[in-house]
């Protein structure tokens, strides 16, 4: 409720708030008009629906000519309804008697009426000279309802009573149920305060102080953060929003507050979402949702994860739903280029006639290399070793190689150590075959090795070499040959 100060028209009270709920100890009709004619003048001012229900030893007539000095348009005000002065009997004791129950419901709907005639509270008085004995232990009992339902409204009430009426512990009774009494005495008003109200108020502006510095961090808080925020109540109207959620809506924050969320933003499926949680109190997410961006043709299409999540009070029911949004579209379009590189990766990896070979590097405690891990293998390397890729990855070289075949692990190192690639040709005596091979390091702690199986090319080699010898040797035989020949010719001509 509005707590913003009202006029009480009491010099000695000043201002009040909707809610307060005090007395007066009167012995004569001017001590009434003293208090009540600037307590309903104030109200009539501040467009307050007043009511002043009148009792001996001041009626109706005397209560309008006492308000016609200070008011010149009571008439009007009368007239429309503004002001209205009742007898007790016409109020307190309608049906005969004092129902306390009836009561309450007749000012519940006294209060309606006068907010729905566009005044801004109300604001009453009445006078309990009428009060019989036998109906004060009642009548106290509904002074203790009365307030309690004064403190939840836009009323302001001023009880009257008589001190010549009331005993020692009437007063006592008077005090209690009031937040404060005024007393005339040595022909000065003075206000006594009830000492347990003034102890729950002072608890509760130390409440209200802590309330507004966890207010203070709270919204401090909401408004730190990039994630889009707003409450909502049960029907699904603003109650909070935070900065960030004003700004992706280029609105203030104060535009949003008492709107639907529905009506500004109509979408059946989250309204249904919203209901649910509101009615079960179970909170929903979703992750990386798509939306268009309809109506925005500059707004690419966005990817949000969002939320609602239901706020109890302490019966367990739903007070308000929290409904949050996060921007994962860079995570998202991220990811999916990821993917997509992921994807043409994989296609060029499997799709490679050379065998490709990614390692980890082990390094010893001084951080030198001295084995590798194989971390993933494309199926021409399985092709060309023979060895399956679930046999391989994870095992280290010295686990998969023996022989001849660990001096890769010195070449190897040179790379990692220098960062420089390095192309030699190698016969593996494990596998029996020749390959020529390219390493690089293409990451910290990484080591690939691009490999072509050159055994049938090697092998024609070696063979195309012998029979190059061969035919050097048979050209030697035959030079010789011919070289004895020619030389047993030219022994017979010179015989």
């Amino acid at each position: 409720m509005e707590k913003s100060p009202r006029e009480s028209g009491i010099d000695i009270v000043g201002d009040i708030h909707w809610g307060a709920h005090f007395c007066q100890f009167y012995r004569s009709q001017q001590d009434l008009k003293d208090v009540l004619v600037p307590y309903f003048r104030a109200g009539l001012k501040q467009n307050e629906s007043c009511l002043w229900i009148v009792s001996e030893p001041m009626g109706g007539h005397d209560a309008v000519q006492a308000l016609q000095s200070e008011v010149p348009d009571l008439a009007s005000r009368l007239e429309k309804g503004q002001m209205e002065i009742l007898s007790y009997d016409k109020w307190y004791r309608e049906s005969g008697r004092f129902d306390a129950e009836g009561m309450m419901e007749k000012w519940k709907r006294k209060l309606e009426s006068a907010l729905s005639r566009g005044y801004d509270g109300l604001r009453v008085s009445g006078n309990t000279f009428w009060l019989e004995s036998r109906d004060w232990k009642d009548f106290t009992a509904y002074e203790k309802e009365i307030a309690d339902l004064i403190s939840q409204r836009r009323m302001i009430a001023l009880c009257t009573y008589s001190l010549d009426k009331c005993k020692a512990a009437e007063i006592i009774d008077v005090v209690s149920n009031h937040q404060f009494a005024l007393v005339k005495k040595d022909g000065a008003w003075e206000m006594i305060e009830n000492s347990r109200h003034k102890a729950a108020e002072a608890a509760l502006r130390r409440s209200g102080e802590e309330l507004r510095k966890v207010n203070e961090l709270l919204s401090a808080t909401l408004n730190a953060t990039h994630v889009l925020i707003t409450c909502l109540d049960t029907e699904g109207n603003f109650i909070l929003v935070n900065r960030m959620y004003a700004q992706a809506s280029g609105k203030e924050p104060g535009f949003f507050i008492g709107k639907n969320y529905f009506d500004l933003y109509p979408d059946d499926e989250r309204e249904a979402i919203f209901r649910r949680v509101a009615a079960t109190g179970e909170p929903y997410y979703a992750r990386a949702k798509r939306y268009e961006c309809d109506g925005h043709p500059q707004r690419k299409t966005r990817y949000l994860d969002w939320s609602m999540v239901p706020a109890m009070d302490e019966q367990g029911r739903v007070k308000l739903v929290v409904l949050s949004f996060l921007d994962v579209t860079a995570q998202v379009e991220a990811q999916m280029a990821l993917s997509e590189s992921e994807m043409r990766y994989r296609s060029i990896f499997n799709g490679m006639l050379e065998g490709f070979a990614l390692h980890e590097i082990i390094c010893d405690e001084k951080g030198r290399p001295i084995d590798y891990r194989f971390t993933d293998v494309n199926p021409a390397f399985e092709r060309m070793t023979g060895l399956k890729k679930e046999d391989v990855i994870s095992k280290t070289t010295h686990e998969m190689l023996s022989g001849n075949d660990l001096s890769w692990v010195d070449i190897y190192s040179r790379v990692a150590l220098t960062g420089k690639p390095v192309s030699f040709e190698h016969c593996s005596s494990s596998l029996g075959k020749y390959f020529e091979v390219h390493a690089y390091s293409p990451a910290p702690h990484r080591l690939a090795t691009i490999f072509m199986d050159v055994t049938a090319h090697k092998q024609a080699q070696d063979e195309l070499l012998k029979h190059h010898e061969r035919l050097e040797d048979l050209v030697r035989e035959r030079t010789a040959e011919l070289e004895e020949r020619n030389r047993k010719l030219a022994e017979e001509i010179a015989e």
